[in-house]
């Protein structure tokens, strides 16, 4: 997805990035979405990520997650319990998210 910038995915810029994405799934109709551009994650974050997805596929658009991981972002998605440490790339984030909807 052009325009997909976001290095921070924290409560600071929660409603900011929300919008960001969402505008990009309705200008876009969907996409891949860089996850290895993350530098920090908290979460609120990851609820971004989950309501993301949820939102992209009650409007029926095709939303993925790419890219590696960084180190810090892998630990603090494994803080969550979301998935563990083996949890690096987008795609496996994006697989855990989809597990849990």
């Amino acid at each position: 997805m052009k325009g997909n910038n976001v290095t921070s995915l924290t409560i600071d810029r929660a409603g900011e990035s929300r919008e960001l994405y969402l505008a990009l799934i309705e200008k876009d109709k969907g996409g891949a979405i860089d996850l290895g551009l993350l530098a920090e994650i908290d979460l609120a974050g990851i609820q971004i990520l989950v309501a993301l997805i949820r939102d992209a596929t009650a409007r029926k658009r095709d939303i993925r997650f790419t890219g590696a991981l960084r180190a810090e972002v892998t630990y603090r998605v494994a803080l969550s319990g979301l998935c563990g440490p083996e949890c690096a790339t987008g795609e496996q984030l994006e697989s855990a998210i989809r597990a849990l909807l």
